[in-house]
């Protein structure tokens, strides 16, 4: 979803001087940094489209806010929405990382300021890893259960 043409948003950019860039050394060390930022600052910064390859060779990425872009109903209206609504807030959002990956090191350019909503918790997705955490948790509350079931304990 294009929400701004880029002469806008470098003119919004730079009226609001947010832009902060890092020099990375290596794709894993800026998915740590991207996951650690997104902790601290209750956001997950998502992709739209694929990667874009330059002509000097460089892979340009580029991660939007979550929470930018208009809800899009997938369904037939047949269940009910959630309780607390969509994460969209019908707006753009002009918080992004824009990385430009190299065969050295990859640069990020970020900008930090949310506008058009607060970064709630309720709604973030939960992270991969605690998903997979509270699966194990239930697997072995399940088989402890079936193992007692067995043994008529419970």
């Amino acid at each position: 979803m294009y929400c701004f043409n880029s002469s806008v948003q470098n003119l919004l950019l730079t009226q609001l001087s947010i832009i902060h860039s890092n020099n990375l050394i290596c794709i894993p060390k800026f998915k740590d940094w991207k996951e650690k930022e997104e902790l601290a600052t209750s956001t997950r910064y998502v992709q739209h489209r694929g990667c874009k390859t330059n002509m000097d060779k460089t892979i340009t990425t580029k991660y939007f806010c979550h929470r930018s872009g208009a809800f899009k109903s997938k369904g037939k209206g047949e269940r009910a929405l959630k309780i607390t609504g969509s994460c969209k807030i019908d707006k753009c959002c002009p918080s992004f990382i824009r990385t430009v990956a190299g065969p050295i090191s990859v640069e990020a350019t970020y900008c930090k300021t949310h506008i058009g909503h607060q970064n709630e918790i309720r709604f973030l997705p939960i992270p991969t890893g605690v998903q997979e955490k509270i699966a194990g948790i239930l697997v072995f509350i399940f088989e402890i259960y079936s193992y007692q079931v067995e043994l008529n304990m419970v």
